[in-house]
């Protein structure tokens, strides 16, 4: 009998001396070669004509395919087998007898155990997760696994002995022909990626040549590039702290250099061989190198994820030292400190050639603050049932949807509950607002409350969302305004009804009423107050808003021996700090207000009268007369008062339209005075410096990676970064500072009487205390903020308004291109 020439593909040497012992023990002769890698076996097969190739498969299914494919394709004839480690020595001759047998032709039995184990191998190819197919040279399809054909969209059934582009001729002009041509033709593998041919899932493509044609390998990688797209949104908050981490990697050097997860290595007695920088960092643990894991259990407790207590023989590096990866998340809590961290890890034991046990290794990342960010994530979605205002969403078909707990009194007064139609009227309404794809609004009583809707479609016009603003105390002061209103036209009318000595102060009301603007009334005042208090001088002052200044607004007879001062305080009047009439008979025995001290010193007046005018029991202004001679005859008086009672209602009706147009000069979003109140604030304050030579302080300040914070967080937790801003510039500045929020993320800040020492010691302190301040949502701390300062002083660094604004940007420019969080004053003119 002659020898049976025998090639044999292995992994480990030790599995060839196992076949050549059971070859030897059943007396079959044979002569034995052994090879490693598909080169080796394309080279044998030519030169040593085997008469048998065995195949180990304890290679990949891929390798295994390959190995299998060059066999067949370099010796036609020649049975191919692929055999396990477990396949006893017997079995293993009984398969070589077998094999020679069909080789000789010697029956129809040992061809059909050799199909069965052909067949054996098809199934076991079957059963991998990722895609194959085979094609041979006329780009027929001879083979499809079942992963295969979902790539495609088919049953695997349907495909074999289709030719591919006759099946798929989308597939033609594409890069994936071209990948699969250039290995058909130049028989050099590649790799590539690609979406599924009738699926959205994403594959990784493997195509290498083989004895038929090509095999092509499909892995479906969908769900590791959703999960990279996902971490890539959640970890930009941790962008700041991945960048530290580079910094750090830069400097390791060693085995672990240049990885910036945690890295930790056991040896198999559980001892702890080596920690990286990251390992220890958050924790402190850096003496822990060369200590067992019992030892660092005693410093800091582990916790599964509902908070029960890990044992240390559970611990990951443990149980992969027996041989087991471990994957899974944690939390750390380091005992002395309490200091909590979340952990993901993956743990996997570490052989040595042979395949033996020589430690364990974990890869650990820190995942705090992604869990942080989760939880804010929950937070923010709960925001429409927090929301103090109705929220509604309305479905095209009128069915309410949803609808926050805000909305409980308009959900009464409709008398339905979610999942009702609304009403028709409200129906008609959200017709309209879906054909025409703009916002619509509504204003609608609630039981005791009125409310603003804002009607808003959602393309492609599905529903509708409806914002409801409370607007009761806006509707109350409009009627409180008409009430008004409707008094002053009362008090006209019983005015046309005195004496012929009130006839002209009923003209003056008249025309009062038909006044459009303030200017046209001030000039009937001083027209008329020239006519009814012949002789002497008038002055009309009006209070401010904030009951901080007097000024004046009109003015009669002869100005300059009744002016003292376009303004003062309110303090410097008896009338108005007692809120009583106050006459000066004879300013030389009597008590003089502090605003006409002056006159009085020039020896102008000899006698002063002051009304305040009230109007709902507030002072909203004052009327002061001052003649030349002392004493002021009782008719006056009593005339004076009429006509400040008269003027009071006029100035009270100005007030309530100035509080409607609060808004104009607000900011909605922080409650601060907007761009426009600043301008016309800061011409005032520098008029008044320019004036009494004095200096102004302007700061500009700009919020550090405000657009990080939108980014990262949201737009609802970058209004939430200006407001809080807002609240703590609000409350460290002086009742005469002017605090606006400036356009953005910038505000402005106006430093009346500050000198540029004071002005920059009062950034500093603005911009300390902005940093210690750490921005919370339902109590839970997340974010601190920091802020840029720019400073500029009237005249100092311009004589304009325009000039000062420019030179405090540049200054906010340098600081924020200096590092930000800081303070930078404007260089002088």
């Amino acid at each position: 009998m002659k020898n049976t020439k025998i090639l044999y593909l292995h992994t480990f040497s030790s599995d060839a001396d196992h076949v050549a012992r059971a070859l030897e023990k059943n007396g079959l002769p044979f002569e034995f070669r052994l090879v490693n890698n598909d080169q080796s076996l394309l080279e044998e097969c030519q030169t040593f004509q085997p008469d048998l190739v065995l195949v180990d498969d304890s290679f990949s299914a891929s390798d295994e395919w390959n190995a299998m494919q060059i066999a067949e394709r370099e010796c036609p004839d020649v049975p191919v087998i692929l055999l396990s480690d477990e396949i006893h020595e017997s079995e293993l001759a009984e398969v070589i007898r077998l094999a020679v047998s069909v080789q000789q032709g010697q029956g129809e039995d040992g061809a059909h155990r050799l199909h069965q184990t052909n067949q054996r191998m098809l199934e076991l190819i079957g059963t991998i997760e990722d895609g194959l197919i085979t094609l041979d040279c006329a780009w027929r399809i001879t083979y499809a696994n079942l992963p295969a054909a979902q790539f495609i969209g088919v049953l695997p059934g349907e495909l074999i002995g289709r030719n591919l582009w006759e099946q798929f001729p989308a597939l033609l002009g594409t890069p994936i022909e071209t990948h699969y041509r250039a290995v058909m033709t130049q028989r050099i593998p590649v790799r590539f990626e690609a979406k599924g041919v009738m699926t959205e899932a994403k594959y990784e493509i493997r195509v290498h040549p083989s004895s038929e044609g090509i095999a092509i390998y499909a892995i479906n990688i969908t769900e590791r590039t959703r999960t990279e797209t996902q971490l890539k949104q959640l970890n930009q908050a941790l962008e700041k702290r991945i960048q530290e981490l580079e910094a750090e990697r830069m400097r390791w050097q060693g085995v672990v250099e240049g990885i910036a997860d945690e890295v930790w290595i056991c040896t198999p007695d559980g001892k702890i061989s080596l920690i990286n920088l990251p390992s220890v960092t958050p924790m402190g643990l850096e003496e822990f190198e060369n200590k067992t894991i019992e030892e660092l259990y005693q410093e800091v407790d582990i916790l599964n994820l509902d908070g029960t207590l890990r044992p240390v023989e559970d611990a990951p590096l443990l149980r992969s030292v027996q041989g087991k990866i471990v994957r899974g998340e944690e939390i750390m809590r380091h005992r002395e400190t309490g200091r909590l961290r979340y952990r993901e890890y993956s743990s996997a034991p570490m052989r040595d050639a042979e395949g033996k046990i020589t430690g364990s290794v974990a890869i650990v990342r820190d995942i705090t603050d992604f869990k942080t960010a989760q939880a804010q994530i929950a937070q923010l979605a709960r925001f429409p049932d927090e929301n103090p205002y109705p929220i509604l969403r309305i479905s095209s078909n009128g069915l309410i949807r949803y609808a926050n707990a805000a909305a409980a009194p308009v959900m009464r007064i409709w008398q339905l509950v979610a999942g009702q139609p609304v009403p028709d009227f409200w129906r008609a309404l959200i017709d309209r607002t879906l054909a025409s794809s703009m916002p619509k609004e509504l204003v609608e009583q609630a039981e005791d409350r009125t409310y603003h809707f804002t009607l808003v479609p959602v393309m492609p016009g599905d529903y509708v969302n409806v914002y409801g603003i409370d607007i009761t105390d806006l509707k109350r002061a409009e009627s409180e305004l008409a009430r008004v209103n409707e008094q002053l036209a009362e008090r006209a009318k019983q005015l046309e009804d005195r004496n012929s000595k009130f006839a002209l102060l009923n003209k003056m009301g008249g025309l009062l009423e038909s006044c459009q603007t303030l200017q046209e009334a001030y000039r009937v005042i001083a027209e008329f107050g020239t006519l009814l208090f012949d002789g002497d001088c008038g002055v009309v002052y009006r209070i401010s808003n904030l009951h901080d200044q007097t000024e004046t607004v009109t003015a009669w007879g002869n100005p300059p021996v009744c002016l003292t001062d376009n303004m003062f305080h309110p303090d410097q009047c008896w009338a108005l700090r007692r809120g009583q009439v106050h006459l000066v008979q004879n300013v030389e025995t009597g008590l003089v207000c502090q605003h006409v001290l002056r006159n009085v010193e020039l020896g102008v007046v000899g006698s002063a009268l002051c009304i305040p005018m009230l109007a709902q029991g507030e002072v909203v202004g004052l009327l002061q007369l001052q003649s030349q001679i002392n004493g002021i005859a009782v008719e006056k008086q009593q005339l004076a008062e009429t006509v400040a009672e008269h003027l009071a209602l006029v100035l009270a009706s100005i007030q309530l339209r100035e509080t409607l147009q609060e808004m104009a000069i607000r900011d909605p979003l922080t409650g601060l005075f907007n761009r426009r109140y600043f301008a016309q604030s800061l011409e005032r304050e520098l008029h008044r410096a320019k004036r009494h030579k004095r200096q102004v302080g302007i700061l500009m300040i700009d919020v550090d990676h405000f657009k990080a914070f939108n980014d990262t967080y949201g737009h609802d937790v970058g209004d939430m970064v200006l407001r809080s801003l807002a609240e703590e510039l609000e409350s460290q500045v002086r009742k005469e500072d002017v605090v606006c929020r400036y356009g953005g993320e910038e505000f402005a800040v106006i430093l009346p009487d500050a000198s540029l020492a004071d002005s920059v010691e009062r950034a500093e302190q603005l911009r300390q205390h902005v940093q210690t301040v750490t921005l919370s949502n339902l109590g839970q701390p997340f974010v601190n903020i920091t802020a840029s300062f720019g400073v500029a002083i009237f005249p100092q660094h311009g004589e304009t308004a325009e000039k000062v604004l420019r030179a405090s940007d540049v200054a906010l420019y340098q600081a924020k291109s200096s590092g930000r969080n800081r303070v930078v004053s404007a260089n002088p003119i």
